[in-house]
């Protein structure tokens, strides 16, 4: 077997553990949570609709503008 440099395989492994924020961060989910949370607080109502609520929301937008 062949010896594997550390520092390969931590620089590897920080790559992998970045991946999702790097993901997230060329999405429009970023966006449309920022957008809607300025939204929520201009109206006044911080907690309707909930937090997760909004999250899906985001979610699922974020996918149809990519779609």
């Amino acid at each position: 077997m062949t010896d594997i440099n550390p520092l390969y395989l931590m620089v590897g492994l920080s790559l992998l553990g970045l991946a999702p924020f790097f993901l997230m961060m060329v999405t429009s989910y970023v966006k449309i949570v920022v957008v809607t949370s300025l939204v929520r607080n201009a109206l006044g109502v911080q907690q309707v609709p909930p937090a997760m609520v909004m999250n899906g929301l985001a979610i699922i937008l974020s996918v149809f503008i990519m779609a």
